[in-house]
């Protein structure tokens, strides 16, 4: 491997090898090229790198297998139908105007047919169509919190929650997650012992990075102390529709303390930045102000070309279920793989989503990314915990023929 790319992914490891990032303020014309920045631009602690990102941009290199980023396959991104239905789209020159801040009422009126079940009917009016999930969280954030609350948060946990939170100066806590999700005794605990959370951070199906699923009972009971104690739960939900089952998805009871979040980035492409939120009247109020302030509206085109792709529902219903069993088969290679190759890992198995979370593999990221392959390190994703033994490997898009190849130099530097 190319010994410059080497030493950059090495410094990416180590920059995200402590779970706090409070290096001592720095001016940025040390980076410069020579020409001084003004003050105000000094080191802000407050925003923080990606490790994942960072690696994104140089794992594509030739000789990296990149089992890092949770990206869809570009085989099953439908290409050829989203050409289609954007020609078809633009006949209409309102596809090319100013949009509702709160979003299409098209797309909000699909979301909400797919979001709703028998005895929990979703209003279109309950929803929000944001600027991919992400900027539905970081307004939650902005719009329900204030520097130096308290979230708490899966640990491990989504990166891109942290820096989010991080950026919000929020104090993060760290609660454990299992087989069953977060754990709801943890977070009972905690709040006992005076963590008061303004917000709770939870992925609910299929959870990044570990794979879990949030136990029906542990929902009910995580809704309860919402309302006694009176914080908000976010439930970001980007794998929802990607049980490899088919099973339904567990959904939080309904409560008015419940924010749900959701994405079209992994079930259709995340080149259209589509995401949506669902809360109470009260919170989309806020939110929609917030997004007025941000962006205006989601693209217009972006979002029709969404709602007629979901309007069909034929088509919609066979892509998911295409989607579900090719990454049923990527989880199943990774997992034989892993199984062959490195014996010793314990291997958390997903029964959805995009990941294989190990614990007791003992790879560097160094080594294996001087072997030619590219995971993300378990600290990555740590809060409180001590997670340098483990580590999160992505089947989403990596070339199936390749898997097995990643493994075996896994195994070539492991302890």
């Amino acid at each position: 491997m190319d010994r410059q790319l080497q030493a950059t992914l090495g410094e990416v490891a180590r920059d995200h090898t402590a779970t706090d990032h409070h290096a001592s303020p720095m001016s940025l014309a040390a980076r410069s090229n020579g020409h001084p920045s003004p003050n105000l631009l000094t080191r802000d602690d407050r925003w923080s790198a990606s490790v994942i990102r960072d690696l994104l941009v140089h794992a594509r290199a030739e000789d990296i297998i990149s089992l890092a980023g949770g990206l869809p396959a570009t085989e099953m991104l439908p290409a050829e139908r989203l050409s289609a239905t954007a020609a078809q789209v633009l006949l209409d020159p309102s596809a090319a105007q100013y949009g509702p801040s709160a979003g299409e009422p098209a797309l909000r009126e699909a979301l909400a047919l797919d979001l709703s079940r028998p005895e929990e009917p979703v209003d279109p009016n309950d929803l929000v169509i944001t600027t991919g999930s992400q900027q539905a969280l970081d307004l939650v954030v902005r719009s329900l919190s204030r520097p130096g609350d308290t979230v708490c948060i899966e640990d491990p946990g989504y990166i891109g929650a942290v820096q989010t939170m991080r950026a919000s100066q929020m104090h993060l806590h760290g609660v454990p997650v299992d087989a069953e999700g977060m754990s709801i005794d943890a977070l009972e605990a905690a709040i006992a012992d005076g963590a008061a959370p303004q917000l709770c951070y939870v992925n609910p199906n299929f959870q990044n990075p570990t794979g879990a699923v949030l136990s029906p009972e542990r929902a009910t009971r995580l809704v309860e102390l919402a309302e006694r104690h009176e914080f908000f739960v976010i439930a970001d939900d980007p794998y929802r529709a990607l049980s490899f089952s088919g099973a339904a998805p567990v959904d939080l009871p309904p409560s008015p303390h419940v924010i749900r979040l959701g994405s079209m980035s992994k079930t259709l492409s995340p080149g259209l930045r589509v995401g949506w939120l669902h809360a109470h009247p009260d919170v989309i109020e806020r939110v929609t102000l917030a997004k007025q302030g941000a962006d205006l509206h989601t693209p217009t085109l972006n979002q029709l070309i969404v709602a007629s792709l979901m309007s069909d529902t034929p088509w919609w219903n066979a892509h998911l279920a295409s989607l579900r069993a090719s990454y049923g088969q990527r989880r199943d290679v990774l997992l034989h793989a892993v199984r062959t190759h490195l014996p010793q890992a314990t291997v958390r198995v997903p029964e959805g989503g995009f990941f294989l979370w190990l614990d007791d593999l003992g790879v560097d990221l160094a080594a294996a990314l001087d072997a030619g392959v590219a995971f993300v390190p378990g600290h990555a994703f740590a809060i409180n915990s001590d997670l340098s033994l483990s580590a999160r490997l992505s089947f989403s898009s990596a070339p199936l023929d390749q898997i097995d190849t990643a493994l075996r130099r896994l195994a070539t530097v492991a302890s």
